[in-house]
């Protein structure tokens, strides 16, 4: 995929996972974590003409040598958002934040969450309870690095995470994952709810049902 900024994915994963928001022709799309810009950036291409994508970035120290360079990309992304026909809701800071989390509120719900911030244990886990309320039903949240392994160097939680989510049983997930303990895409689907009219019919059956019965 092109992308005119450093990219941190499996390009790959990408490509499939990119596919799948696609298929959600989403119109609302908050990313957690933008570093570069690179996802971002095909997020504003993906998200339809006239609809919003959300970022919420905790900006890398200036002592961080990868400080110029993701500055400067980051000046890229309004241009993006406006060749793409797309708002751009740019927000610098953690996204534990309470004032960030009612600000991404504001634009909720979401087709689509991307998160990729912070990838301790307690951070996912903090972004998952804070942002899944946010999907809309029928949405989707994806999550990144969940094929690391529980211990690693970096201490990244994101694996440990999803494996803990799905033996839950809990939730409709599935994985885009090419790389044995690195990268990975986790998704999760929010399902639709039950029609009104559907619920209806199933209560008449019901009724009907227990009438049989007592015959």
């Amino acid at each position: 995929m092109n992308t005119p900024v450093p990219v941190l994915q499996n390009e790959d994963e990408l490509e499939r996972v990119y596919q799948v928001f696609l298929d959600r022709k989403p119109t609302k799309t908050l990313e957690i974590g933008s570093m570069y810009g690179g996802t971002l950036y095909h997020w504003l291409n993906g998200t339809k003409p006239g609809g919003l994508v959300v970022s919420v970035d905790l900006m890398i120290p200036q002592s961080d040598p990868r400080y110029q360079q993701v500055a400067e990309s980051r000046q890229l992304w309004q241009g993006w958002a406006e060749v793409a026909r797309v708002e751009l809701s740019q927000n610098d800071g953690d996204s534990h934040d309470p004032l960030l989390i009612n600000l991404a509120e504001h634009y909720a719900p979401y087709d689509v969450i991307f998160i990729d911030g912070d990838h301790s244990l307690r951070g996912v886990t903090a972004d998952f309870e804070n942002y899944w309320p946010m999907v809309k039903p029928g949405g989707l949240m994806i999550f990144h690095d969940i094929s690391c392994p529980d211990v690693n160097e970096y201490q990244i939680g994101s694996g440990t995470f999803w494996r803990e989510l799905v033996s839950k049983g809990v939730y409709v997930t599935s994985s885009i994952e090419n790389t044995p303990a690195a990268w990975g895409f986790g998704l999760i689907f929010k399902p639709e709810p039950i029609s009104e009219k559907f619920g209806a019919d199933v209560k008449a059956v019901e009724r009907r049902t227990k009438k049989g019965k007592s015959k």
